[in-house]
């Protein structure tokens, strides 16, 4: 992610195939009747749930990506990145009870004025763990950065229904979901992929992971 024009055309091009496809299993959720209205409302819930955590890790990759393309002092950066970065030395810190090393070693870290960004993880920074509840989410948010979470919050408990619908079906169990709920899962994705993308780029057009000097 090199410039702000290539982190937009990659998760505009990511968006528009994931919301294609929605779209399409919405249709065939309308169209069908009986046990196939059953065995589609199962699917679209199944792909909701999918396209909506792989939307949520995409952006959240790729604007850390972006933002630490140049490396820079990490002290220049906001304090989620800070933490990103840190972010092995305080579990290596929180599991010594009696080895006073790892935390001499976070201190210099901290202190030190060539750490930069070029430390942070990006392969392991960003984790959805398979289980994006509203409480993931929320972290993941946090992680990078994003300042306004009221919106998202009071989505919260449809996060965590779309993830329990989609752990009953995925794990097998005869699960019939409320005949509303495929159709309110789609469009809830379709929008909140549309808005979590363009607030993340947002972020990354205004440099917002930078602090302000």
């Amino acid at each position: 992610m090199r410039s702000k024009e290539e982190l937009v055309d990659y998760l505009s091009q990511r968006n528009q195939r994931r919301k294609r496809e929605l779209a399409s299993i919405l249709a065939r959720v309308g169209e069908s009747q009986g046990d196939l209205a059953v065995t589609y409302g199962r699917i679209a819930i199944v792909f909701a749930y999918a396209h909506w955590e792989g939307c949520v890790q995409d952006c959240a990759i790729a604007y850390v990506r972006y933002a630490t393309f140049k490396s820079r002092p990490i002290k220049r950066f906001v304090n989620p990145f800070r933490a990103l970065l840190l972010h092995s030395h305080f579990a290596a810190a929180a599991q010594t009870k009696r080895r006073i090393g790892p935390h001499l070693i976070l201190l210099e870290h901290l202190e030190d004025e060539r750490t930069d960004s070029s430390g942070i993880d990006i392969s392991t920074c960003i984790d959805t763990e398979s289980n994006l509840t509203w409480e993931v989410f929320d972290n993941i948010c946090k992680s990078i950065g994003v300042a306004d979470l009221a919106t998202w919050k009071n989505r919260g408990r449809f996060m965590d229904d779309l993830f329990r619908n989609r752990c009953a079906i995925a794990h097998g169990e005869p699960f019939v979901p409320d005949s509303k709920f495929p159709r309110e899962a789609i469009e809830f994705v379709v929008t909140s992929i549309d808005q979590f993308s363009t607030q993340v780029m947002n972020m990354a057009i205004n440099e917002n992971f930078l602090r302000a000097e």
